[in-house]
């Protein structure tokens, strides 16, 4: 791996790690476009991270045109560990803030613009101080129209509709934060590998350093949620930290891809059950967690702590000009709107989560419809 001297570059790094996955031939396309956000705005040194595979040659030219970039090639992984990839990446730069983008993420030109603006803010908070921004997973359509200017992806979502956006990541690995508190964190747990987990470990970590207001009684529960609104547990609690930043138009968007049904994905179980436990372990160490650097500039603690999530969430989108009545995208659809890939949702869930999938009795009642439908089709 290219080291870099710390006393180079510039005061902020983007980390983006990069595995292709053999019959994924648009991931290089997608790359394209996630470093192409950086060619523009504040000057940013941006480390590309590949595991395994040669960089798609269709990429030096661009590389080349970032103002400081870097390409690090390391040894490919048996589980691919997007932890383990981050913090190779960070050990190559030079910032003292880092960015973390994943190669799927694409935003538009004026985010950049911002972030000097944030750093400012965090600096003058304090070293423990973060930010985490929301996520617009996009469609295959909202994805082909990505280029045009003129596409207002948030305002579509938060309408109810899912023609451009199929649904939001409140709690994401788009950090924000400073070089000397990740360290002093330790990094991403490389325990994770796979799907999912090490960026909610690390939040999760963040937060007991930075606080946003009183935690629920729920807190370690781990129940997904496809409507934002409607979140429990630790993932409500994340929310506080990038719901204003969502309200406020400052998000990245998720370039739609197949979704790989392989190794990767199915550590999904497991790694689900290491955040409850390293969760646990580390309030267990942490005698200073009670030690707050005071609340997130962007959320409201007297709003979260005085009424349910879902109602906070509601006040708050009232005040950022976004009333639920007229946009309900963070609690269902609009009106009319047709639910594509419920199904496969289901049977997804079904696989992966098999307690969880027969204890949902709108789910088993889904499955007795199927069974009689199929049963009187047979007959």
């Amino acid at each position: 791996m290219n080291k870099v001297s710390r006393n180079e570059g510039t005061s902020l790094s983007v980390i983006v790690p990069y595995a292709y996955r053999k019959g994924d031939s648009d991931s290089p396309v997608r790359l394209r476009r996630a470093l192409s956000c950086f060619a523009h705005g504040p000057r940013c040194e941006v480390i590309l991270l590949e595991a395994g595979s040669s960089l798609p040659l269709e990429l030096d030219d661009l590389l080349g045109e970032l103002e400081s970039a870097r390409y690090v090639r390391v040894p490919p992984q048996k589980v691919f560990s997007p932890g383990m990839s981050r913090n190779q990446a960070v050990a190559a730069s030079s910032g003292e803030w880092l960015l973390f983008w994943d190669a799927d993420l694409v935003a538009r030109p004026e985010f950049m613009d911002t972030i000097p603006g944030f750093l400012a803010t965090l600096s003058r908070i304090g070293p423990h101080a973060f930010c985490m921004f929301p996520c617009l997973w996009l469609t295959p359509s909202g994805t082909n129209v990505y280029s045009h200017d003129d596409v207002d992806y948030l305002r579509s979502f938060m309408t109810g509709h899912n023609h451009l956006v199929d649904g939001v990541a409140l709690s994401t690995c788009c950090l924000l934060v400073s070089r000397a508190h990740f360290d002093a964190l330790g990094g991403f747990d490389e325990r994770f590998s796979g799907h999912g987990g090490e960026d909610f470990d690390l939040v999760h970590r963040l937060a007991c350093h930075y606080s946003a207001g009183p935690r629920p009684d729920d807190y370690y529960v781990n129940e997904k949620s496809f409507f934002a609104g409607n979140y429990l547990g630790f993932r409500s609690y994340f929310a506080r930290y990038s719901l204003g930043h969502l309200l406020a138009g400052h998000c990245v968007l998720h370039q739609w891809h197949k979704r790989p049904v392989n190794t990767y994905t199915r550590k999904h179980q497991g790694n689900d059950d290491l955040l409850y436990q390293s969760m646990r372990e580390y309030d267990a160490r942490l005698s200073a967690f009670k030690k707050k650097t005071g609340l997130h500039d962007i959320t409201s603690g007297d709003v979260w702590a005085s009424q349910p999530y879902s109602d906070a969430v509601k006040v708050i989108q009232q005040d950022y000009g976004w009333p639920v009545k007229t946009f309900p995208g963070l609690f269902e659809y609009a009106e009319g709107v047709r639910v594509r890939g419920r199904g496969v949702r289901k049977l997804k869930k079904l696989f992966r989560e098999p307690g969880k999938f027969m204890s949902d009795s709108r789910v088993l009642g889904w499955c007795l419809k199927q069974r009689d439908i199929a049963w009187k089709h047979w007959r």
